[in-house]
């Protein structure tokens, strides 16, 4: 990886490919910048736990925070694994299962979705925000937070949960259903205050939510 990098006048980031789990080699390399995960059937949900491993592995050092990508096709199955990893800080690169001579159209479903959740990331500060499951106090559901500013939600078998807000707070919660496009709409706009609230999806299956302290 060092002559890569000794050889590359760009300074292209360097990632390892297929690393399954967490590994202080790799975490402890100042060359890689970023991992290359493949679950190889793993409970989607996982994606999460995954993520969490690896940042909270260099963050114990401490030093930089390896990238950490999900490289799969794991799309075709279930999208709860990449909103799974999407809350966790983590990414994602979706490949194909053959057979490959389908029509694009074979995958329009999972393109819509991947973009629905790209619109969803990308209403939030995702770049200042820290995975924090610790938020959500019963129910099941990840967290991606800017502590007082900004919440992410994800519900991937939807149900009610309970959230812990910074109390002297006035927020504003709306959800977003994650069969949404690119241009999809969140819908239930609601103000909350802070402390212990029941956030309840608006029908059933996963659900997310965006959660952002009100400013006027």
């Amino acid at each position: 990886m060092q002559v890569l990098k000794d050889l590359d006048p760009f300074h292209h980031p360097c990632g390892i490919h297929n690393v399954n789990a967490p590994t202080d080699a790799y975490v402890n390399a100042p060359q890689v910048d970023f991992t290359s995960i493949q679950t190889k059937g793993t409970n989607p949900l996982d994606h999460n736990r995954l993520s969490l491993d690896w940042i909270q592995r260099c963050q114990s050092r401490p030093q930089r925070v390896l990238m950490v990508g999900f490289d799969e096709g794991r799309p075709e199955e279930d999208r709860r694994a990449w909103w799974s990893a999407y809350i966790a800080g983590g990414v994602w690169e979706a490949h194909v299962r053959p057979p490959y001579d389908r029509p694009m159209s074979a995958w329009e479903t999972v393109w819509t979705e991947l973009g629905g959740a790209r619109a969803f990331i990308e209403s939030l500060p995702f770049w200042e925000m820290q995975p924090a499951n610790e938020v959500v106090t019963s129910g099941q559901a990840f967290c991606l937070a800017k502590a007082g500013e900004a919440y992410a939600f994800y519900m991937p078998e939807g149900g009610g949960i309970t959230a812990e807000l910074p109390e002297g707070n006035e927020f504003i919660a709306a959800w977003w259903n994650p069969a949404n496009g690119r241009n999809g709409q969140f819908q239930n706009e609601s103000r909350l205050h802070g402390g212990r609230q029941t956030l309840i999806p608006p029908a059933p299956g996963d659900w997310a939510m965006r959660i952002v302290r009100r400013t006027n």
